[in-house]
């Protein structure tokens, strides 16, 4: 994991409240990628309706989509 997030996961255990803003800038594609390794297979689908094997026929392209996605902000 990048020092980036290690920073960042400490912060939030240290202070609960603190909102964090612009988390996607630091997932880079290939810590996305290392992170699959880590999905449930047997998980039932996504709000997308996305199985863990459908989202895997195309990893890379679906993952490069997904970081250039921009997500509106939580308010």
């Amino acid at each position: 994991m990048p020092t980036s997030l290690w920073g960042i996961a400490n912060k939030a255990a240290q202070n609960k409240s603190h909102r964090f803003q612009n988390l996607i800038n630091l997932l880079t594609v290939e810590f996305l990628l290392a992170c699959w390794t880590l999905v449930n297979w047997r998980a039932a689908a996504g709000v997308d309706r996305t199985s863990a094997s459908d989202y895997a026929q195309n990893l890379v392209g679906n993952v490069e989509q997904r970081k250039r996605s921009t997500v509106p902000p939580i308010k």
